[in-house]
Formats: structure tokens, C-alpha cells, sequence
């Protein structure tokens, strides 16, 4: 009986402890912002009046190998603002590091914009986006 007093006393340290390991490790990375740069096509007037604006969403997360080893790079996402003012059609155009891709489209795909509009009237439109990730 003493021994299995123990070990879930054990258990519950550690589990105290793990969370307040992660909880610091989530302050760490919640004050981290990469720099994001949304490029609109060039021609614009062609294609809309008024750009699409940036309503909410939260900045990438760093790959947790990548913040842990200092380690920089870039992820380029295309996607399309639609009707919605949601992101569709998101994909990896080009990263340093496979997982800046990946978080970066699991960031953009909760993102809310207020969509483009042509002589008023909402339009969905192509864009790029540039994620850098550096320490610095």
C-alpha cells in the first residue's frame, strides 16, 4: 500500500512538473512573432480596388527542432482570400525547412481577412505570403 502511495505521488510531481516546464516553454514561444510579409499581385487594379485586409489570426509557430537548435529560415505560402475572407488553396511555394511550410499553412488556415473588392463587390484574390523565422 505505501509503495503505490508513492508512486502516484511520483507521478503527480512529474506531471506538476511537465506542466510547468511547458507552460514556460509556451510563454517563450508566445512572445516570438515572425516577420510577415503578404504580397498582393502587382497589377492590381486589374484584379481589385481594395486589397484584402487582415482581420485575425495568430503567427506561425516556430518547429519546436528548429527554435530549440536557434535555427532561421523562411516558409513562402500561396493561398487565395476568398468571398469568405477565409484562406483557400494553401500551399508550400518554397521553405528552408519542411515544418516552416507546414506551420505556417496550419496558421494561415485559421486566418480571417476582409476579402477584396471590385467596384465594391467582394472578389477572391491569389497572394503570397513570406514567414520569416529568425531569432533575431
Amino acid at each position: 500500500m505505501m509503495t503505490d502511495f508513492t508512486s502516484r505521488s511520483a507521478v503527480r510531481v512529474f506531471l506538476c512538473v511537465s506542466l510547468v516546464i511547458l507552460s514556460q516553454v509556451d510563454g517563450v514561444l508566445a512572445g516570438w512573432n515572425p516577420t510577415l510579409f503578404l504580397r498582393w499581385p502587382a497589377s492590381s487594379r486589374k484584379y481589385y480596388d481594395t486589397p484584402p485586409k487582415f482581420v485575425s489570426g495568430n503567427a506561425p509557430h516556430w518547429p519546436m527542432s528548429q527554435w530549440h537548435s536557434g535555427n532561421s529560415g523562411f516558409a513562402v505560402v500561396a493561398f487565395t482570400v476568398g468571398l469568405d475572407g477565409k484562406a483557400h488553396d494553401i500551399r508550400v511555394v518554397q521553405a528552408s525547412y519542411p515544418y516552416f511550410g507546414s506551420h505556417t499553412i496550419i496558421a494561415v488556415r485559421a486566418w480571417k481577412f476582409e476579402p477584396a473588392r471590385k467596384n465594391g463587390q467582394p472578389v477572391p484574390l491569389k497572394t503570397e505570403l513570406v514567414a520569416q523565422f529568425s531569432s533575431r
